[in-house]
């Protein structure tokens, strides 16, 4: 199993040509460049990160009969609730998550 990698370039800011950015951006062409002193690019780390995280994420509709209240909890362990109706017989969820970790519930 390959891990995955980021690579996370600071201190660009003391790079005083644009053209040895330009390369280094050339060879590392999925990496991000930031300046955490002058805050520059901040908000692309957060950003890289969440999108390597939910790459794998997908959204399901799901019916939770109310006594299942155990499935529902690790529901909400497990995925983010993107909405939420209470019928008369059952919970219409529908979350968004990994398949395999919502398949493990049932």
């Amino acid at each position: 199993m390959e891990i995955p990698k980021s690579y996370i370039f600071n201190k660009i800011d003391l790079i005083k040509k644009d053209v040895d950015l330009r390369k280094l951006k050339s060879s590392f062409n999925n990496a991000i460049f930031i300046s955490a002193l002058q805050h520059l690019k901040l908000d692309n780390i957060k950003k890289h990160l969440i999108d390597k995280l939910e790459s794998d994420f997908d959204i399901f509709d799901l019916n939770i009969a109310y006594d299942q209240g155990k499935i529902l909890s690790e529901i909400q362990n497990q995925a983010e609730i993107l909405d939420t109706d209470y019928g008369d017989e059952f919970i219409k969820l529908k979350i968004r998550g990994r398949e395999n970790s919502i398949k493990r519930l049932f």
